[in-house]
């Protein structure tokens, strides 16, 4: 039995593995209860649906890697500091590769979770562009982060 506390990422981890093992679109909010051996009543208390689920698990990413900022050099470009927290992103991802490469090709196929899940990526970028100290405030901001969604889209396919 899971601890009450460690629930939630115990159901993050169920969620994860099953995107991992499969087709996303075709898993049900049932099946991640069951694998995480939790009831339904159990799950919704936590997460209102699927993308809630992932979007707990890339803020759990985002935060790792925002732990992991470190000073940078005062000589590195900005595109070097961009360069060094987007690896560390995909470091904090590797292990899920699979599970990311399902998430995305099943939101694809629903331009809906797609949509759902767009925020998110673009909430991320935003911090990443933070971390690696490139303001990502203003009109010009929100450029850059859809503009560095479509390079850690690109890259991470």
């Amino acid at each position: 039995m899971v601890r009450k506390a460690d629930r939630p990422r115990h159901i993050i981890k169920a969620a994860v593995a099953l995107a991992a093992a499969g087709r996303w679109s075709s898993v049900g909010l049932r099946d991640i209860a069951e694998a995480a051996e939790v009831s339904l009543a159990e799950l919704h208390e936590l997460y209102s649906s699927k993308t809630a689920i992932l979007a707990a698990h890339f803020d759990a990413i985002d935060t790792a890697v925002l732990k992991g900022t470190a000073e940078f050099d005062p000589e590195d470009t900005r595109r070097d500091r961009l360069f060094e927290v987007l690896m560390r992103r995909f470091d904090a991802l590797s292990g899920d590769r699979d599970a990311i490469a399902a998430i995305v090709l099943g939101s694809c196929r629903d331009p809906i979770a797609g949509l759902c899940l767009s925020a998110g990526l673009m909430r991320s970028m935003q911090w990443m562009l933070e971390a690696a100290g490139i303001r990502a405030a203003g009109p010009g901001g929100r450029m850059q982060v859809r503009g560095l969604a479509v390079v850690w889209l690109a890259t991470a396919r």
